[in-house]
């Protein structure tokens, strides 16, 4: 029986003395983590869920950390991620790349940067399963290929249950922490160099880039509230995407794949798109299986084979 790691995190709040003022207050997030920790736990998971003060930064990449040192191919993590979703100018002094956003997540004390987020999970090995749900907004990429830019996106007048960091906010926040920030992407890459040294993926080429590509040896699917140039909205129980995720899940009773769960929860969806993002060099087959499912060796039978008896068709 393959092992199952997952980690639930929530923000209804952050350190508004780290954002200067603001609290990011909403309402569904807390309640979107512990609601899909019972799901992990129905399927078989060991679960932990940091919300609101438990969720710094530093706390979230730990979390991953420890998962990706204890999980074997086969095994599976699941990394759910439910707050504000923001965007950071990276605006470096390079000349050989267009200026772009790093997306983010609003972590308690300072936003997490898309490339620790990419760096931590490039420490799993092949062959693990890795599944990624995020409720936040300019979360569609957050996973994403480290040299990929990111457009910027606003916030709708009047949109107050958006799950977006204030542009001013943000602004605010490079121009206190723009050092913090650098070494956060720094101490990133050199990470990931390492882990790609580790599971073997760092070429000569990749190790004279700047910014590694194909760095995730192991295989992760990445399911977004919305994508990067529209917002995800809060409510009043859970965030919109996860209510839509929860209600097509039905208690278990889903009985499908990722993509045909994507397109359920589309469904009931009109504010904003969910959609699913792939990666990393594992093996592909297992995004056919049932979502979420830890032991997936039946879904993953050949279709001619029933009961261990092979069918042979007439001739």
């Amino acid at each position: 029986m393959p092992s199952a790691i997952s980690v639930h995190i929530g923000l209804n709040h952050v350190d508004p003395g780290c954002y200067g003022g603001w609290d990011g207050a909403l309402t569904g997030c807390i309640n979107d983590a512990h609601d899909l920790a019972a799901v992990a736990a129905a399927e078989g998971y060991r679960t932990s869920i940091l919300v609101d003060r438990q969720a710094t930064a530093a706390a979230v990449l730990a979390a991953i950390r420890s998962a990706a040192g204890k999980l074997k191919p086969h095994d599976v993590f699941l990394l759910t991620f439910s707050g504000h979703g923001g965007q950071l100018d990276d605006a470096e002094d390079y000349t050989d790349e267009p200026r772009g956003f790093d997306e983010t997540w609003a972590c308690w004390d300072r936003q997490l940067l898309d490339d620790e987020v990419h760096a931590a999970l490039a420490g799993f090995t092949r062959d693990v399963r890795i599944i990624v749900v995020s409720d936040a907004s300019h979360c569609g990429t957050v996973v994403r290929n480290a040299m990929a830019p990111s457009p910027p996106v606003r916030t709708p007048d009047g949109a107050r249950r958006a799950r977006i960091v204030p542009a001013a906010v943000s602004a605010r926040d490079i121009a206190r922490r723009r050092g913090t920030y650098a070494r956060a992407r720094n101490n990133a890459r050199a990470e990931l160099r390492r882990s790609m040294a580790k599971q073997r993926t760092l070429t000569r080429r990749q190790a004279g880039l700047r910014k590694p590509t194909c760095c995730i040896a192991a295989r992760f699917v990445l399911l977004a509230g919305c994508h990067d140039n529209q917002v995800a909205y809060d409510g009043p129980g859970n965030g919109t995407f996860t209510a839509a995720l929860l209600g097509v899940w039905n208690g278990g009773r889903f009985n499908a794949t990722y993509p045909e769960l994507l397109s359920a929860v589309r469904a009931r969806l009109t504010a904003q798109t969910p959609h699913c993002v792939t990666g990393g060099l594992g093996n592909q087959a297992w995004e056919a299986s049932r979502p979420f499912t830890v032991d997936i060796t039946a879904d993953l039978e050949p279709a001619n084979e029933i009961n261990g008896t092979e069918l042979h068709a007439s001739r």
